[in-house]
């Protein structure tokens, strides 16, 4: 097997080319990590219990953060360790394991993106085909992954694989949750401060009319 390198890597994987362009100091959430690397919130927990990278930053009780930067560098460097030759390939599926392996991302990638952007994804990607995304709180719209690097993530947020079908109905759920509150809104604001006519007659009058 011919070592995985970390400039092939970051050129061909649409993930790594992202987070390539973003600056040093930003700041990924679990979850953004945990797709990147398609690893579990409890894989980074255990690591982030022994001391063991990436490297985190630890803001609060229970909010923990990525540096861009540390990420970035770590991630090339776990890239160009990859295993060499059917002997540490043995030795690496013996890691895994006993739980001592590097990420997957250590001598093989997670699953390939069909392309090499979101606006193709959609207007080429057959119905099963999946792309990497941000699920936003609170009606779960989907935002392509690549896009929200460069937003402010909050934990509420979950990154998740959709297929393109997964995706399209995800979409049009959020979008009836939006309008339904919009047209509360619109509702709440019609009717705010009309007064109703005495005597227990509950018939809404139009606006600025005076109770009868």
């Amino acid at each position: 097997m011919t070592p995985t390198s970390s400039a092939a890597a970051f050129l061909e994987d649409p993930l790594l080319m992202a987070i390539e362009t973003l600056p040093a100091s930003k700041l990924l959430t679990q979850a953004q990590v945990c797709l990147l690397l398609e690893c579990t919130p409890r894989w980074l927990e255990e690591r982030r219990s022994r001391g063991a990278p990436p490297p985190y930053v630890q803001l609060g009780d229970r909010m923990v953060r990525y540096a861009v930067g540390p990420l970035r560098e770590w991630l090339k460097h776990t890239i160009d360790q990859a295993p060499s030759s059917p002997t540490e390939q043995r030795k690496r599926v013996a890691e895994e394991a006993l739980g001592f392996d590097e990420p997957i991302l250590r001598g093989g990638r997670r699953k390939k993106l069909p392309t090499d952007t979101f606006g193709r994804f959609v207007a080429l990607a057959q119905a099963a085909d999946e792309w990497p995304f941000v699920v936003k709180a609170p009606y779960g719209r989907p935002i392509d992954f690549l896009s929200a690097l460069t937003l402010d993530v909050t934990d509420e947020n979950a990154s998740m694989w959709l297929s393109l079908e997964a995706f399209a109905d995800q979409f049009s759920r959020a979008l009836l949750h939006e309008k339904a509150e919009q047209s509360a809104e619109g509702i709440d604001q019609t009717f705010s401060g009309r007064a109703f006519p005495p005597g227990g007659d509950e018939r809404l009058l139009p606006p600025n009319q005076p109770p009868l």
